[in-house]
């Protein structure tokens, strides 16, 4: 009996230690503000200086590890620092990401649960991503149902749960993403500077396809770009096992295809029409008859590409910064 009794105080102070020691790991793999990362949606450069000024507001947690009691309880505490820094903008989103979660336990719950409660208390809107099915579930009978009331938001990944915070941060703004796009040639105005967009636009070919379409096709030769007017397109790749990938989703006041077409390569993503859309094609040969016809419009139009890359390039640079911080 006594040995019987040693053995299960030796196998309590063991679970004891390895809890004590588990807990010191930290259940946050990576803490990033969606002034630095942001979701994989090319929007119109109003838009993006919008959400480079905004996106203090919304702070993404990524969680690791199996979670339970002691772990929730520093991830509590993180979320408790981050709103108390005063050097930093209030926050209005907070995205909690479970994709590298391997598991939780009931407890779990409860601190989530108190980690929802001094969201709300903030009037923070709590945004949950990357659950696994058994998580979820877990989640969803402890109160986190995806509802209004709740003050909570399930998305299927990180890249979704951040596009989402993105489009409120833009609606809060008065900049709504879902609203109607302006004309082409208002477009290309805050683009082109001082030339007149009307010069461009007879080398442009109009196109309006279905949603579904597949305006490129990953592989195949480059013979053009587009200006996006309304709509919006989905870039995936293909892998060689088949699966499709999401690299990006562009909408109006974007251009898709110019660095293939200055390369000279074959397309290296397929573009898809997520939505009924209208779009402007500007063919090689229009680039080169543009060339020889109005070279002042030429050469603003090669900088403008030139600045919506370096823009695009600063942002991924930022974003590397920021997941390697």
């Amino acid at each position: 009996t006594s040995l019987a009794l040693l053995v299960v105080a030796a196998a309590i102070v063991a679970l004891l230690l390895f809890v004590v020691e588990y807990s010191r790991g930290d259940v946050v793999h990576r803490a990033l503000s969606g002034e630095a990362y942001r979701s994989k949606v090319d929007r119109d450069p109003s838009h993006l200086a919008i959400l480079r000024e905004k996106g203090e507001g919304l702070h993404i947690l990524e969680l690791q590890g199996f979670v339970f009691f002691g772990t929730t309880n520093s991830l509590v505490e993180q979320i408790r620092d981050r709103l108390e820094d005063s050097g930093r903008s209030a926050l209005s989103y907070l995205v909690l990401d479970f994709r590298r979660v391997t598991g939780l336990d009931s407890s779990a719950v409860l601190g989530f649960a108190k980690a929802r409660r001094l969201a709300s208390s903030q009037g923070i809107q709590l945004v949950l991503t990357g659950l696994a099915a058994r998580a979820r579930g877990q989640l969803e009978r402890g109160g986190f149902a995806d509802t209004r009331e709740n003050g909570v938001r399930i998305l299927p990944d990180l890249d979704r749960g951040v596009q989402w915070c993105e489009d409120r941060l833009l609606e809060e703004a008065g900049a709504p993403p879902t609203a109607a796009p302006r004309p082409l040639a208002q477009q290309l105005r805050a683009l082109l500077g001082e030339i007149d967009p009307n010069r461009l636009l007879p080398y442009l070919e109009s196109v309006e396809v279905p949603e579904g379409h597949v305006v490129m096709r990953q592989h195949e030769p480059s013979e053009g770009l587009y200006f996006l007017e309304a709509g919006r397109l989905t870039v995936q790749i293909e892998t060689e096992e088949g699966d499709r990938r999401r690299l990006r989703t562009v909408g109006p006041g974007t251009v898709v295809g110019e660095v293939t077409l200055y390369l000279g390569t074959p397309r290296t993503a397929s573009v898809i029409a997520e939505t009924p859309t209208r779009m402007h094609r500007l063919s090689r040969d229009a680039m080169d008859r543009m060339e020889r016809e109005d070279p002042e419009l030429s050469a603003a139009v090669h900088r403008m590409f030139a600045r919506l890359l370096a823009e695009r390039l600063t942002d991924t640079l930022r974003e590397i910064e920021a997941l390697l911080g």
